[in-house]
């Protein structure tokens, strides 16, 4: 620390000496009445809310304890700068630290989320990290980083200014998830009967889950299919453990959002032969399934649209490529994700102990409801306009929180800069 930039009254403290690493243990998580929990994939990086979580009926190994006011530090992958604000009692994973204040007088609890969202803590979590495939930093080492601590009264003003910046991010992503509920809506509602009220037929088919046979309306010019009859290739990727700055990007699970759309943030790139290359190349209009992950996540999937360098696939994945007379690739991207919004996946999925696989001819013998190709057109146009919204909202989103990041490094600043 630049202890000559100090402002008066603030003083250098070490992490450890004002927070402490709560670890409460709860093993009866039935006889606690806790009905939330929470794991690394439930913290959004850079949002300090927690907005999704399993519940204790779907199971848990978990057993470590956090209750409302404590802090939730990610301490695998810290460069996913992973950090929440506990609003809510519930158990969280082994990979998650529970902070809290030793002395709110000395303190303030509602600071704490910031002071672990500044860059020098991130930085310090991140240097002092083990393990190549999966590092992890640890309560022993970040208790000794060093920051300056501002008097209670500024501590007050600075939390004030935070969170006030927090709630306009909050507002924007309150407006995204309720786009989102509308999203799923519309998918549900129009691949079950087109854009408009059209005439109908009754048709004898699959019921929504495809678990039985029902009387279903259908508009007049709409087929039964199954997926494999309009499929023209469905191939599984492949497995590679080894690493190379110089190879081929390869997608794998962590590059498909919840919402089926990529993510380039985190790449991993591998040597590839020609022959794998040429095997396992993506090209646009492909689409990637994932048919492998744990319960909740398998089957998401995305529509190959293209990326700046050649891309290949993990064997985590099946790409299907789609007979272009019949299906609109974009179409049968949204169908898919429609099955995977329902729990059509989850339901159909083999199960593992912290996994579970949609096998190749699993997926293939669903059924889908076929438009004519104008229709399915249309259909795709109409939820390009709803995504163009997502991308509007995200942008603004992306904005605000580049402010309350700047605000925060500036308001909570790192060693040698000056205090505001």
């Amino acid at each position: 620390m630049n202890l000559n930039k100090l402002k008066p009254d603030w003083k250098v403290v070490k992490f450890g000496d004002v927070v402490k690493n709560a670890n409460l243990v709860e093993r009866d998580i039935e006889g606690s009445g806790i009905e939330r929990i929470v794991g690394l994939e439930h913290i959004d990086p850079e949002n300090v809310h927690i907005r999704r979580w399993h519940s204790p009926e779907d199971g848990t190994s978990f057993t470590r304890k956090f209750v409302p006011g404590q802090t939730l530090f990610g301490k695998r992958r810290a460069y996913q700068r992973k950090v929440a604000f506990a609003e809510f009692e519930g158990i969280c994973s082994g990979d998650i630290l529970t902070f809290e204040t030793k002395d709110s007088k000395a303190l303030l609890p509602e600071l704490l989320p910031f002071i672990c969202q500044t860059d020098a803590f991130f930085d310090y979590a991140l240097s002092t990290s083990a393990g190549s495939l999966s590092p992890r930093t640890s309560w022993k080492a970040l208790k000794n980083f060093e920051f300056s601590l501002p008097p209670l009264d500024e501590q007050k003003r600075i939390a004030e200014i935070l969170w006030a910046a927090d709630e306009a991010e909050y507002r924007l992503h309150e407006t995204y998830y309720n786009l989102a509920d509308i999203e799923k809506k519309e998918l549900i509602r129009v691949l079950e009967g087109g854009l408009t009220n059209a005439a109908r037929k009754i048709l004898r088919a699959k019921s929504l889950f495809q678990t039985q046979w029902i009387n279903r309306a259908i508009p007049m010019d709409w087929k039964l299919r199954e997926l494999r009859e309009v499929i023209v290739e469905a191939k599984s990727g492949f497995a590679s453990g080894d690493r190379s700055n110089d190879g081929l990007v390869q997608l794998r699970m962590n590059n498909v959002s919840r919402r089926c759309q990529p993510s380039w943030d985190e790449l991993t790139r591998i040597p590839v032969t020609p022959e794998e290359y040429s095997s396992y190349l993506l090209v646009k209009g492909d689409i990637l399934f994932n048919n492998t992950n744990s319960e909740d996540l398998v089957g998401k999937s995305f529509l190959f649209e293209e990326y700046t360098e050649p891309v290949v696939f993990s064997n985590h994945f099946t790409r299907l490529r789609v007979d272009a007379d019949q299906i609109v690739p974009d179409y049968c991207a949204l169908w898919i994700k429609r099955g995977f919004w329902i729990g059509l996946f989850q339901r159909r999925c083999q199960r593992w102990i912290g996994q579970a696989a949609v096998q190749q001819d699993n997926l293939l013998s669903l059924q889908i409801l076929l438009p004519t190709l104008d229709e399915q057109q249309r259909i795709v146009d109409y939820f390009r306009q709803i995504n163009s919204k997502f991308n509007e909202i995200e942008n603004h989103i992306q904005i605000l929180r580049n402010i309350r990041k700047s605000l925060t490094n500036k308001l909570l600043p790192s060693e040698g800069d000056s205090h505001v």
